[in-house]
């Protein structure tokens, strides 16, 4: 008996997956179709529900870096650390990037959230953080009251300053010159700025105020060729860092 052996040769077309750090880079056509995944870094109530229809919103992320976080709107429930796959258009929302979402699958729950990336104030541009988790540390609340709930921040120097969005999940009310160890959360961008938004209050870390004592200086009468020592007694929880001494040099 002869036995007829058959070979098949299988020809297999590898698809690359669509990720965020190529929508959010600029590679993907705006109005495509897209499937997508990441871990949810803010979940449905710790986000705004800005979109037309008033739906709720949720952020994921896929790895650390710039370019890899970006918004969800939709309205059915997830959690922080549920790993997700996510199909639906890719759209701009006065210039924020979206996912208007058709269809969501859990892939699985309780994994760790990426890392926040630590930005300072004077980024000279925060569209690469865009949707990412991000913290900034050691800034001073420098306007409570920027509209409709928001509030500003900035480095102790004045100079730079980020918004906080009021959507989150928090308790805290805002007040001028109340200080903060970090505050972190996924970056939005709405009405042409930039905000952060704390998600609760574990977001949002103040400093301890120091106590500042026995301040003096010599001589007690200067004259303006006259050099001063000024001296004071500090103390502080090791939260603040930096001591700034303000003067006034006269008409010199």
């Amino acid at each position: 008996m002869k036995h007829i052996m058959t070979l098949l040769t299988l020809s297999l077309t590898i698809v690359n997956a669509t990720t965020i750090y190529d929508i959010q880079s600029g590679a993907v056509p705006e109005g495509e179709s897209v499937t997508i995944q990441g871990i949810v870094t803010a979940a449905n109530g710790e986000t705004p529900d800005e979109d037309q229809e008033g739906n709720e919103s949720f952020y994921i992320q896929d790895g650390t870096g710039m370019y890899n976080g970006i918004n969800v709107i939709s309205s059915d429930e997830v959690s922080r650390g549920d790993l997700v796959e996510v199909y639906g258009d890719y759209v701009e929302f006065y210039d924020r990037s979206e996912i208007v979402m058709d269809n969501l699958q859990i892939i699985s729950s309780g994994n760790i959230l990426p890392e926040p990336e630590v930005l300072s104030l004077d980024q000279e541009d925060w569209e690469p953080w865009e949707g990412v988790l991000i913290q900034i540390q050691s800034v001073v609340v420098s306007n409570d009251d920027a509209g409709y709930g928001e509030w500003d921040v900035s480095d102790f120097s004045g100079t730079n300053v980020l918004r906080a969005d009021n959507a989150g999940n928090y308790s805290y009310s805002p007040s001028i010159g109340d200080q903060f160890v970090s505050i972190t959360g996924p970056l939005n961008y709405t009405f042409s700025e930039y905000k952060i938004i704390p998600r609760d209050d574990d977001d949002l870390v103040q400093a301890d105020p120091p106590v500042i004592s026995n301040v003096s200086y010599f001589p007690s009468v200067p004259t303006e060729s006259t050099d001063v020592i000024v001296s004071a007694e500090i103390t502080d929880n090791g939260s603040i860092s930096t001591a700034v001494l303000m003067y006034n040099a006269g008409s010199g």
